[in-house]
């Protein structure tokens, strides 16, 4: 078990602490999903219970083990992405790996650019870590916290930086993890990715626990989404979606929401119209709306 204890962070010159007095648990088998607005502490969780920072007060206990008092073996059953991967800039990426390889010891896998070749970055072994995208480096952390296969895993913000296929790659690893017995902690803003894996939500605002809940007891919304892609997105093609429910522009097409949508009309309305319609889609915004309400509830 990853026991969260009473874990409170305060920084020098910070009126308030980061985080306070926050108590949780993730148990092998299990993907819990740390949730939060900006600064609400995730990232100051994550980085007390890999080790990296010392906690004010409270611990982190890994298997019954202190990583403040135990680390050196409490931290051989984690595994860390860090949402902004930083290694030495100028070592290639074979080297680096074969370098915690050695450091992990006897517990690392027998091929260690295997866990390149897992990510789809073996072609780059020889690329200098500063050449990487975002992405790049994201697959490269999942390499780096796969070498010793872990008890746990802590995601921070794992999806930003990756393009579809990686997102996906990462979802169906999450979801591997969790079939073979590991406990996975991930952080992120994209709520709907956690909400289609995650078992648990431990929600957070302002350093402080403000829900705990499984995926189950989210309210089942009255509201539904539909994420539409249709050519071209027009004045008129927004007009005509309006007549359906509340309409949003995203980043290559429109959202559509609310009460009980009817998909199929839509999409007949939009090609009856002169649209071509690529993609319409089904979202759930419960664990969004639910967090909201949450966070709306602390004022």
């Amino acid at each position: 078990m990853l026991e969260v204890v009473g874990l409170s962070k305060r920084f020098r010159h910070h009126r308030t602490a980061a985080v306070a007095d926050l108590s949780f648990r993730v148990a092998p088998g299990e993907i819990v999903g740390l949730i939060g607005l900006n600064g609400a502490g995730k990232s100051t969780t994550i980085r007390a219970a890999i080790g990296v920072s010392l906690p004010s007060a409270g611990d982190v206990l890994v298997d019954g083990l202190s990583i403040t008092h135990q680390k050196a073996s409490a931290s051989r059953a984690l595994g860390w992405v860090p949402e902004s991967p930083v290694h030495d800039a100028n070592r290639r990426l074979g080297q680096l790996l074969r370098y915690y390889s050695r450091m992990a010891g006897p517990d690392a896998r027998g091929r260690p650019l295997d866990a390149l070749a897992d990510w789809g970055i073996l072609p780059y072994s020889d690329r200098p870590f500063r050449t990487l995208s975002m992405g790049e480096r994201k697959r490269f952390a999942l390499a780096v916290a796969t070498l010793r296969d872990p008890t746990y895993y802590l995601l921070d913000e794992v999806f930003n930086g990756l393009d579809p296929a990686g997102v996906a790659q990462v979802r169906e690893w999450m979801l591997a993890q969790r079939r073979e017995r590991h406990g996975v902690l991930a952080s992120s803003h994209q709520l709907r990715e956690l909400q289609a894996l995650a078992d648990r939500f431990v929600a957070v605002h302002e350093g402080r626990l403000i829900g705990e809940f499984s995926a189950d007891a989210i309210p089942v919304s009255t509201q539904s989404r539909l994420q539409i892609v249709f050519r071209p997105i027009d004045d008129a093609g927004v007009t005509l979606l309006r007549s359906f429910g509340e309409v949003e522009r995203t980043s290559n097409g429109v959202s559509v929401t609310g009460k009980s949508l009817d998909a199929a009309a839509i999409n007949r309305a939009l090609v009856q119209a002169g649209y071509n319609v690529a993609r319409l889609e089904a979202t759930d915004p419960d664990l969004e709306a639910h967090f909201l309400e949450l966070v709306r509830s602390q004022r």
